[in-house]
């Protein structure tokens, strides 16, 4: 079974190229003005780990040590970001730079077609050696006042969605991870049958997979595996929409009902439902769930894993 890479957009500006960063005041492409004559205003969504927001700390040190322009830094939480950042476009007030791990599914797609950010060209085209086809590919918008595509982000992490299992719990019913079937409908097949082996043994809360069905984001990237699975494509390269083609409708309702079938038999948990982008993880590291399917951040930069 081929393993899809997904690339998350990490970083993106409003109005606001990196190499105008010195001047005092910018208008934007949307009637924001941005007045830089004291700071930059950046928002940003809180890392899991506090490296991961000492080492932002570090490098806007070091950008305002060299710049002279200060920071005004605001760390939000994950849940918060895309809200507050909707508040503040609403307002006219938005950041100069918007980092957040859910942006590029849910808004900035959007904010791109209205042209209300900046074409950030000139700071990925110098760059694009060391990113992968995918990765361009991801940050590429369409711009519906521009009529083209142009680069509106700067790429900094990329996903992919890997498997993990217990292989004790294997081990418990025979099998070892080479038992596992390469093709799609056995692979799947397998954990049922695992599942059913396992509660045969006593285990009755354990379930075989650990798939999200709720509005999770890893629910969205996940669920690209099952379309990939069904050639399905959902828009051209042109950016549209191709929902009304009987072959892609054709492949959606096979793909959500091959994902949805996990809940209705048992398969899934039922809280996974609710579950939030970490709850998959807590329920496997509990040994609620025999596998699981999740989204791990990798470097922009480099091969497609």
């Amino acid at each position: 079974m081929q393993r899809r890479q997904f690339t998350r957009l990490s970083l993106f500006l409003f109005g606001l190229g990196l190499a105008d960063c010195s001047k005092n005041q910018v208008e934007s492409t949307k009637g924001f003005t941005i007045n830089r004559s004291n700071s930059l205003r950046i928002w940003w969504s809180q890392g899991y780990y506090p490296e991961e927001t000492d080492a932002l700390k570090e490098i806007i040190a070091r950008w305002t040590q060299k710049s002279g322009i200060k920071v005004e830094l605001s760390l939000l939480s994950e849940k918060d970001t895309l809200k507050e950042l909707n508040n503040a476009i609403a307002a006219g007030n938005p950041p100069d730079i918007f980092y957040s791990i859910e942006a590029d599914t849910q808004i900035i797609p959007r904010l791109a077609w209205n042209n209300q950010l900046a074409d950030v060209s000139e700071v990925v085209e110098p760059l694009e050696k060391v990113y992968t086809g995918s990765v361009l590919h991801s940050v590429s918008y369409l711009n519906n006042v521009a009529k083209k595509r142009s680069y509106y982000a700067v790429p900094i992490m990329q996903y992919s969605v890997y498997i993990h299992c217990w292989q004790d719990l294997l081990a418990a019913i025979g099998k070892t991870p080479d038992a596992i079937p390469k093709d799609w409908q056995g692979f799947w097949q397998f954990w049922h049958f695992a599942q059913q082996q396992l509660r045969h043994q006593g285990q009755q809360t354990i379930y075989g997979i650990g798939l999200p069905m709720s509005e999770a984001s890893d629910t969205f990237d996940i669920f690209e595996n099952f379309l990939e699975a069904y050639n399905v494509k959902l828009i051209n390269p042109n950016g549209r929409l191709l929902l009304d083609h009987p072959q892609v409708r054709q492949g959606i309702t096979a793909a959500l009902g091959k994902y949805t079938n996990f809940y209705k038999n048992g398969t899934v948990p039922p809280e996974a439902v609710d579950w939030g982008n970490t709850d998959n993880n807590i329920a496997f590291l509990s040994r609620t769930t025999l596998t699981r399917l999740a989204e791990f951040p990798t470097p922009a930069t480099g091969g497609d894993g």
